[in-house]
């Protein structure tokens, strides 16, 4: 029930950051959001909304501030839904995510020890990291085309110029190609009554070449082949495609890609590896933490080897980076993936770096496991942030393998994911790996071990 208390001045003192890096307090042993607040600060706000069991307060004054409170460095960071924590210094960043971890497991895990956590693998630089961007696009009345991120919580698009968070080739490859769409008169289509362009996305590798997909709402936009051939002439550009998404009331009615200039597949490096990605399939948006978080993967499968051959189930196994790179003598890898794309990559990338002892299945993780006898030493998990599908959880409790490796992306769902696993499995190992620096987006790697009957 929502209680009237709008606008009511508070005095709050911080004890923690939230999921999504909000500060959170008390008031009259109420939980209490404060968007902004850092940990020991105490701030005075005004109450947004009130419910039973907690509320919403914006922040007016910091009155104790924080000894790890900075400016942060982006001039549209209070404006921009990006990034939540450019206002903490990053050490104190670090330290605070292994605590987001710690209560969520407070929270839905109670049992896992606080001592197998390990501190978070954190970057020296940790700004320009993003190797892809996915930014809509708008064409204001004055016929001036806009891009970039929508403010948090609205439809209002802030228009970048920069993004600290993106690699800076990425960030100027995308002005030149808004200006193309202005210059060239491109349509552009927010919503069902107008149709057009509605993003663009660019990915760079370590070679600094890049991709680049324009997304639009119509199977046919008028001029494409035009501004592909443009693109095309920028230095660096490889490839230029439309990706085509209907959508009807959020959801995705039409979906197609089609290359209009250039090669299908990028080639991408991870330590001695080579990968070609297609522009839809899931590669690591951090190419300098992404060796980090894979040797954590391979340090965890190092943990559970033993002399026998090992068998094991890659899950949600993408472009198959994960397989590719941990692989080693004495194991068996089966990636499984439900894109055609990704795996259509994946066993590109394993002739390409000459892998013998894997193979790669397009099939749903849910059907292959739920469907099948499995004789697997260990699982690997690297689903999406929802994470592993309740059917597949449920599947082994009855019939998993000895050890599970976990990679997750969301600490409340792994919480959740492995309290039901708790009469089976117990969790002996996590590291965190800071993949999105100056947001609350948090990465770990967890070993989970079938319980000795």
């Amino acid at each position: 029930m929502t209680q009237n208390t709008k606008n009511k001045p508070v005095t709050i003192t911080i004890k923690r950051l939230g999921i999504n890096g909000e500060g959170i307090g008390y008031y009259k042993k109420k939980i209490a959001f404060v968007k902004g607040a850092l940990p020991g600060e105490v701030i005075r706000g005004e109450v947004e909304f009130e419910k039973d069991k907690f509320m919403s307060v914006k922040m007016t004054k910091v009155l104790e501030k924080s000894s790890d409170r900075i400016e942060p460095p982006c001039p549209v960071y209070e404006e921009c839904g990006g990034c939540q924590l450019q206002h903490l210094k990053y050490p104190a960043q670090l330290s605070e995510k292994v605590g987001i971890i710690k209560d969520a497991l407070t929270r839905y895990a109670p049992k896992v020890k606080f001592d197998i956590i390990e501190p978070m693998k954190g970057m020296t630089e940790p700004f320009r990291y993003r190797n892809k961007l996915q930014f809509p696009i708008k064409q204001m009345n004055t016929g001036r085309v806009i891009s970039g991120m929508y403010a948090e919580g609205s439809h209002q698009l802030i228009d970048l110029k920069d993004c600290i968070v993106q690699q800076k080739e990425t960030m100027t490859l995308h002005l030149k190609i808004k200006r193309l769409i202005e210059d060239l008169n491109i349509p552009v289509g927010m919503s069902s009554k107008k149709h057009g362009l509605t993003h663009i996305i660019i990915r760079q590798n370590h070679n600094n070449e890049m991709q680049v997909g324009l997304m639009g709402n119509s199977k046919e936009v008028k001029k494409l082949d035009l501004i592909a051939s443009k693109i095309m002439d920028i230095d660096k550009v490889i490839s230029v495609s439309y990706v085509y998404k209907d959508f009807d009331d959020s959801v995705i009615t039409g979906h197609s890609m089609k290359l209009l200039k250039g090669k299908k597949t990028m080639e991408m490096s991870i330590g001695d590896k080579l990968f070609d990605v297609e522009l839809e399939s899931f590669y690591q948006l951090n190419d300098a933490m992404v060796k980090d978080l894979y040797d954590t993967i391979k340090d965890h499968l190092n943990d559970i080897k033993s002399d026998q051959e090992m068998k094991i189930l890659d899950a949600y196994c993408g472009a198959g980076t994960i397989g590719i790179y941990v692989q080693d003598e004495g194991m068996h890898i089966t990636g499984v993936d439900d894109s055609e794309a990704s795996i259509r990559s994946a066993k590109i990338n394993q002739q390409k770096n000459n892998i013998q002892n894997i193979e790669f299945i397009h099939a749903d993780a849910k059907d292959y496991i739920t469907s099948n006898h499995l004789d697997y030493d260990c699982m690997m998990f690297d689903p999406p942030r929802t994470g592993i599908n309740r059917h597949i959880v449920d599947t082994l409790l009855t019939k998993g393998s000895d050890h599970i490796i976990y990679t997750s992306c969301n600490p409340s769902t792994f919480a959740k994911d492995i309290a039901h696993l708790s009469s089976r499995y117990h969790v002996t190992r996590i590291t965190p790996v800071d993949m999105f620096p100056q947001t609350s987006r948090i990465e770990l790697v967890a070993t989970l071990e079938r319980k000795k009957k």
